[in-house]
């Protein structure tokens, strides 16, 4: 049985060590300043964060009227009369419970300024009872995403090794989950995007520059190979998606398959036989709500125009290009219930 648990007030501060500890407060919210019932995606309150919250199951987190408290002794904390209430999805084969995983991916996300120091959160935290199973757990963990630009190129590179020596596949998750997210929103805007995931090695000789055969792989294949609005994925990737060995233990293991399960539910052959991102797939629609469905048609639109255009002017090559995103986004519209 699955279970729904509350957060009370959520805290992160860094401490730095000299002849005395010193701690300070990055960021906090005590769920105060929103409105019960509301869902927490999109939330921008509190103090210290530099973005809003962000949730991939938004029907899943929220604002509830609850007050958390705790004593022992002297110390006694209170949460306020809020809380952000979580409820994990428990459809079989949904995205949240891919395949009968039963494992919740990207419930609640919110950025901070980026830490050199030692990071401790503190919060006050309510399970509610009920049948549990040695295998249902609560996580929270950082996501070391960085960034790079060239000219009108991005570049977004996290590491996959952790301190533990576990290979991770949280950050193949969100470039995959983003990268589908950015072609749906990019075309629906009339903007053309093509791209491509890789993984490999890699180092950075300062801050955000990242340099190695990772980023080679990934202009080799968004500049040689992609051609057409599309984000390709690199067969290596691919092959460490399929395999096994992410992690010693047991527990961490298991939840690293059915993670990588659901990174796979996003990939697909393209026409021409190279591995794509399926922005436009299930796993993409069962991720969406209104606001993003409502974008499929123009997104359709707007393809099929770009293909119309380029016919007239007799442009064999975006033609081609247009003709097989076409095809592609035409073979997808059953799945957000369009009609072309």
């Amino acid at each position: 049985m699955r279970k729904c648990t509350i957060l009370g007030a959520l805290v992160g501060c860094v401490l730095s060590l000299d002849h005395r500890v010193n701690a300070s407060v990055i960021a906090s919210d005590n769920f105060e300043s929103y409105s019960a019932g509301s869902t927490a995606n999109n939330l921008n309150g509190g103090s210290g964060f530099t973005g809003a919250y962000t949730s991939d199951n938004p029907g899943a987190v929220n604002i509830a009227t609850q007050s958390l408290n705790y004593t022992n002794g002297a110390l006694t904390l209170s949460g306020g009369s809020q809380d952000l209430q979580v409820t994990p999805a428990t459809t079989a084969n949904g995205f949240y419970s891919n395949a009968g995983s039963n494992i919740d991916n990207n419930t609640l996300n919110r950025t901070f300024p980026q830490q050199t120091g030692t990071v401790y959160f503190s919060f006050l935290l309510h399970a509610n009872t009920g049948a549990t199973s040695n295998n249902e757990f609560f996580q929270l963990g950082f996501a070391e995403l960085h960034t790079q630009q060239f000219a009108d190129s991005f570049v977004f590179f996290a590491p996959i090794a952790n301190e533990h020596g576990d290979r991770t596949v949280e950050p193949v998750f969100r470039l995959i989950s983003a990268c589908c997210l950015a072609m749906l929103l990019s075309l629906a805007a009339k903007l053309s995007l093509r791209g491509a995931i890789a993984i490999g090695a890699g180092a950075q000789l300062e801050p955000g520059s990242l340099y190695g055969p990772a980023l080679v792989t990934a202009h080799h294949l968004e500049s040689e190979i992609a051609g057409s609005p599309r984000v390709v994925v690199d067969e290596e990737l691919s092959r460490y998606l399929n395999g096994r060995g992410y992690s010693d233990h047991p527990m961490i293991e298991t939840i690293s398959l059915k993670l990588a399960e659901s990174c796979r539910s996003f990939i697909c052959a393209d026409a021409d036989g190279k591995l794509v991102i399926d922005f436009l797939g299930h796993a993409t629609r069962q991720m969406s709500e209104a606001p993003i469905v409502d974008m499929v048609k123009p997104l359709y639109e707007f393809v099929r125009g770009e293909h119309e255009k380029f016919s007239q002017l007799q442009d064999k090559k975006l033609t081609a290009r247009y003709k097989r995103l076409l095809d592609y986004v035409v073979s997808r519209l059953p799945i957000w219930g369009v009609t072309p």
